[in-house]
Formats: C-alpha cells, sequence, structure tokens
C-alpha cells in the first residue's frame, strides 16, 4: 500500500574536533556511511 511513496531523508554530519577528524569520522566518512545506511533502508 506504501511502496509508491517518495521518502526524503536528511542528512546532518558534523566534528567538533580535529582528533575525530582524524579518528575516521571525518565529514566524507560520515557522508558515505549515511548514504550507504539511506540505500540499505530504501
Amino acid at each position: 500500500m506504501y511502496d509508491n511513496i517518495k521518502k526524503i531523508a536528511g542528512l546532518y554530519i558534523r566534528v567538533s574536533t580535529e582528533d575525530q577528524a582524524r579518528e575516521g569520522f571525518s565529514l566524507p566518512e560520515q557522508e558515505k556511511r549515511l548514504r550507504a545506511m539511506c540505500e540499505f533502508k530504501g
């Protein structure tokens, strides 16, 4: 019944410290993981 409903998602990415960016929480890495999750969830 709801298969044809368009889904919309917003991605929020950020790092608050340089340490986070160095430890694998960089903006590009976050975006990559979030987009993968969206693909997985449809």
